[in-house]
């Protein structure tokens, strides 16, 4: 099997579902496009001088499954959002409009028992890190602890921006300050990812579980995933193939 790219997701509001994508035009040393654009805070966060924002003073699924009910649809270019819970639609609006902000933090507020403010700012994305990275999952590595805990894990629990496949479970946490080549752009890994209680919130469902610890258990660690700069923007899209660059061989052909 050769190694790809298999999907791309970006978050428009940090917390709440991903958006799928087929493709997207990366630009060096950015995020994802609309990645984290938004975030869900309470009204107490001094936002008043745009900064990087710990996940810990957020409203995020680490502390509140419940956002995990919400579905959403979001167009980049208007920024328009449909947001619905239960099958109900409950947002309907341009998040650049107050009113549209207005009502998702209402929404969110009675959903969540807890004075709610939407949050942004140019070039601030609210990723759990303040460098303007890429996440990557190997869906071989989500396989693998699937078999070894016999269960079923939802990709969408690691909330990734690229999913890719053909390379062996595990092997990605070797590519530390390798540059991988995707589409027209290059990446340079420069994390692994330690994962936080987020990914005990099964996305389907809206409930807790210890997927979070039975990984620990298992792994001996919470690594799962990297984190990437873009070094050369381009295009890139489902479907494309991966490489390393710097010893010029298919990540599925190393030894």
């Amino acid at each position: 099997m050769q190694a790809k790219l298999e999907t791309i997701y970006y978050y428009p509001v940090k917390a709440l579902p991903g958006v799928e994508l087929t493709s997207v035009d990366l630009v060096t040393e950015e995020r994802l496009p609309g990645d984290r654009q938004y975030a869900l805070a309470p009204s107490s966060l001094d936002f008043c001088e745009p900064r990087h924002v710990k996940k810990s003073e957020l409203l995020v699924l680490m502390k509140r499954e419940e956002l995990a009910e919400m579905k959403l649809s979001f167009d980049l270019a208007s920024q328009h959002i449909q947001l619905s819970h239960r099958g109900t639609v409950v947002v309907d609006g341009d998040l650049n409009k107050q009113e549209s902000r207005q009502a998702l933090a209402e929404f969110s507020e009675s959903l969540l028992g807890t004075p709610v403010q939407v949050i942004s700012a140019p070039g601030i994305g609210f990723t759990d890190l303040s460098h303007k990275s890429l996440s990557i999952i190997n869906l071989a590595s989500i396989r693998d602890l699937e078999n070894k805990l016999d269960c079923t894990v939802d990709l969408r629990r690691f909330r990734a921006n690229l999913y890719i496949d053909g390379i062996p479970a595990w092997d990605e946490l070797k590519w530390l300050e390798e540059r991988v080549s995707i589409g027209d752009a290059q990446l340079e890994v420069y994390r692994i990812t330690d994962r936080c209680a987020a990914i005990n919130v099964d996305p389907a469902s809206a409930t807790r579980d210890r997927l979070l610890q039975n990984l620990k258990k298992l792994r001996g660690n919470l690594d799962m995933g990297v984190y990437a700069y873009v070094r050369k923007g381009g295009k890139i899209k489902a479907g494309d193939t991966l490489s390393l660059i710097d010893d010029n061989i298919r990540v599925s052909g190393r030894s």
